[in-house]
């Protein structure tokens, strides 16, 4: 590698988890404890690759939300470049929401994902160059259903 950077493309989710302390009782409130974290696919991988020295750039979605800043915020203290990731006005940034029994066996989860889908083909194009200059490149699997992403250049 002598470009200097990964870049990734996709998913930066803000993530909540609820873990039971007893076993799940559907349609009541149940005791337990909750987890405020940052995620998402792309993400994730780009701030293990920055944990072992390797500069990582993201291209992604965030709305101008709280959930987006944090999601900003926390990325760039783990050494991802975050300066094109697109800030969506007025958007919600994507989420991911997982209930957990008290084993720590997931019941469910809701992934709120919608938008992702203003990474279009003109914001690929507006970042061609970093794309191209990268020395890898990590695409999210939530794109694969966005056609002309994946067949650009």
């Amino acid at each position: 590698m002598n470009k200097n950077y990964v870049i990734g493309i996709g998913a930066a989710n803000f993530d909540i988890s609820g873990r039971s302390i007893n076993p799940l009782i559907d349609r009541d409130s149940n005791p337990g404890f909750m987890n405020i974290s940052v995620g998402g696919v792309t993400r994730n991988i780009l701030e293990n690759i920055s944990r072992i020295g390797y500069p990582t750039k993201l291209l992604s979605a965030v709305g101008d939300d709280i959930s987006g800043q944090l999601i900003l915020d926390c990325s760039s203290k783990a050494n991802i470049d975050v300066s094109n990731v697109l800030i969506v006005k007025n958007q919600s940034s994507s989420s991911y929401l997982s209930i957990l029994q008290n084993n720590g066996d997931m019941k469910l989860a809701i992934s709120d994902m919608h938008i992702i889908s203003h990474l279009s083909i003109d914001y690929i194009k507006k970042n061609h160059d970093l794309i191209v200059n990268s020395d890898l490149m990590v695409i999210d699997p939530c794109l694969i259903q966005n056609k002309d992403l994946i067949n650009y250049g």
